[in-house]
């Protein structure tokens, strides 16, 4: 049961972690899209 929990908890934590560098990931293309376009204009 114990091991369960932890094996949640490891889970959980890998969850966030790849959903957090996922939205940063997203942050940055934003800004490279809005650098391109005012370059281009």
């Amino acid at each position: 049961m114990y091991i369960d929990k932890q094996r949640d908890a490891q889970h959980k934590d890998k969850t966030l972690k790849f959903t957090t560098e996922l939205k940063e990931s997203d942050k940055k293309i934003k800004n490279l899209e809005d650098k391109n376009t005012k370059l281009q204009a």
